[in-house]
């Protein structure tokens, strides 16, 4: 099963305050990177993980059609590995992770101290 990760890459340079309308919508994991040791993981096709992002602040986590993780997400510009503010989204409670957004390609995480990035593609 794959549901999240985080690493740093030139990717993570855009957004800025509050939440982008492009932003809502499902997104279909594509690739998971980073880690100890460099993880490099293509998400199969076939068992798709999608996040769905609504306009009211709910987000939605299903692997395989199936419901794992729901609940409310925030958009924030906030210092998160660094003294500088970045665009960062924080769900339910956890800690802010960074984000970003390009075209139809949302990245979300980090890959500094062994963190990972998840490589999301919109589903039209």
């Amino acid at each position: 099963a794959i549901y999240t990760v985080t690493s740093c890459r030139p990717h993570l340079l855009c957004c800025g305050p509050g939440i982008q309308p492009s932003l809502f919508g499902s997104w279909r994991l594509t690739r998971v990177e980073g880690g100890i040791g460099g993880v490099d993981i293509d998400a199969p096709a076939d068992s798709p993980v999608i996040l769905t992002l609504n306009s009211d602040s709910s987000f939605f986590l299903q692997e395989r059609s199936v419901l794992i993780d729901s609940g409310i997400f925030h958009i924030t510009d906030t210092p998160v590995n660094s003294g500088t503010p970045q665009p960062a989204i924080i769900f339910a409670k956890e800690a802010p992770t960074p984000y970003s957004l390009v075209s139809d390609t949302l990245y979300i995480g980090t890959d500094i101290y062994d963190g990972l990035i998840r490589t999301y593609l919109k589903v039209n």
